[in-house]
C-alpha cells in the first residue's frame, strides 16, 4: 500500500486536555510494535547488550529488561528511563565501546542521505543487526524523509548483503513497515515452539 500521509509534529494528536502527545506516545499502539517485540524476544533471548540507533525518545527499549545493558543513541532524543544507557550523539561521529548482542535500528534509514556508511557502520556493531524501515511509501509525503519509496532490494543494496530474514508489516488500513535482519552470531531457534518459549520467558509490558 502506498503512504500519502503528511504529518508533522505540529499536526500531531492530542489528548482530552488538549495537550499535544509526543512522537511515541501517539505511536505506540502501532501493530509495528508489536512484532518488535516479538523480534527482540527471539534474536535477544540470551542477549547481554543491546544498542538502540536513533531511538527519538521511543520507550520500546525498556521493554526488553532480561537484557542488562542496553543503550540508546540519538542525535537528540536518547531515551532516558531506569536501566537505560542513554548517548546524544552524532552516530557517524560517535565510537562504539564495544560490540553488542543486538543492534536495533527502527525508522531511521529513511532520514538519512549517507545511508550506505551509515548502513555499513550499523553492520560493524554486533551479532545481531534488525533494521526497520517504511515500506513503498510514496516520495515526498512525509517531511523528513529523503530515501522513500524504499525496497527491500533498496535495503539490500545499502548493507551489501541480502538480510537473512526479512517481513512486511502491515497496520490495519495502513501503511507498511519492512523488517529485515542479519545474524552474525550462533544460529537462533526460530521454530514456533521457540517463539512460545520467549513469549513467556519474556513478557513484555509496553509503558
Amino acid at each position: 500500500m502506498k503512504h500519502t500521509i503528511t504529518l508533522g509534529p505540529d499536526k500531531w494528536p492530542v489528548d482530552q486536555n488538549g495537550r499535544r502527545l509526543t512522537y511515541w506516545e501517539f505511536r505506540r499502539e502501532l501493530v509495528y510494535y508489536d512484532a518488535l517485540a516479538n523480534f527482540v524476544r527471539i534474536i535477544g533471548a540470551d542477549a547481554e547488550s543491546l544498542i538502540d540507533i536513533g531511538s527519538a525518545g521511543c520507550n520500546y527499549i525498556t521493554w526488553f529488561d532480561w537484557i542488562p545493558d542496553r543503550v540508546s543513541l540519538d542525535l537528540s532524543y536518547p531515551t532516558k528511563a531506569p536501566g537505560i544507557r542513554p548517548i546524544k550523539a552524532n552516530f557517524f561521529d560517535w565510537k562504539p565501546d564495544k560490540a553488542y548482542d543486538v543492534v536495533l535500528c527502527c525508522q531511521v534509514l529513511e532520514h538519512i542521505e549517507d545511508v550506505h556508511a551509515f548502513a555499513r557502520k550499523l553492520r560493524s556493531l554486533g551479532k545481531r543487526i534488525l533494521v526497520s524501515v517504511p515500506h513503498m511509501w510514496k516520495a515526498g509525503s512525509i517531511p523528513g524523509h529523503v530515501n522513500d519509496p524504499v525496497s527491500l532490494a533498496d535495503v539490500e543494496a545499502w548493507f551489501g548483503q541480502k538480510p537473512h530474514y526479512s517481513m512486511v508489516v502491515t497496520e490495519p488500513f495502513g501503511e507498511e513497515r519492512l523488517f529485515c535482519f542479519w545474524n552474525y552470531g550462533p544460529k537462533i531457534d526460530t521454530t514456533n515452539t521457540s517463539l512460545m518459549n520467549a513469549l513467556a520467558t519474556h513478557p513484555i509490558n509496553p509503558i
